[in-house]
């Protein structure tokens, strides 16, 4: 796989600009708050620790998202907007630093799978699209 050094500056335009609606890629972005994979608590105070403080298995400061921009009414989750919470636009979400996607991955809890994510931009690492990995410095 070509790998690629590009700015934040240049991940903002890939992102508003480069990519196309429904094409998927991939990023590895920081969480917000570290994460047990083994019993699935997150907390935001166990940034600066290893293991989790509740089940003693390591924890994970980084997430793998398999992503699609520009999803629209999927059958499986609620319309943005129109649950409990008013929501905002993916054009709202860039202008405060943050990317709204689709992830397919994501298990939910009916067993369907694929829901609606955020993550601050300037935590992603990299992001993978047509076999190259643009690595975000």
């Amino acid at each position: 796989m070509n790998s690629i050094h590009i700015s934040k500056d240049e991940l903002y335009t890939m992102i508003n600009h480069d990519i196309p609606n429904g094409r998927m890629f991939s990023i590895v972005f920081t969480r917000k708050a570290a994460k047990c994979e083994h019993c699935g608590k997150s907390n935001q105070k166990w940034n600066n620790l290893e293991k989790c403080p509740i089940c003693g298995n390591v924890l994970s400061k980084e997430r793998y998202s398999r992503v699609q921009l520009g999803v629209k009414n999927p059958k499986n989750c609620t319309k943005p907007g129109q649950g409990k919470f008013i929501g905002e636009s993916g054009e709202e979400a860039m202008k405060d630093g943050r990317l709204k996607y689709f992830d397919m991955d994501v298990v939910n809890a009916d067993g369907s799978r694929g829901c609606y994510r955020q993550c601050v931009i300037d935590n992603i690492h990299c992001l993978h699209i047509n076999g190259i990995e643009y690595i975000i410095d």
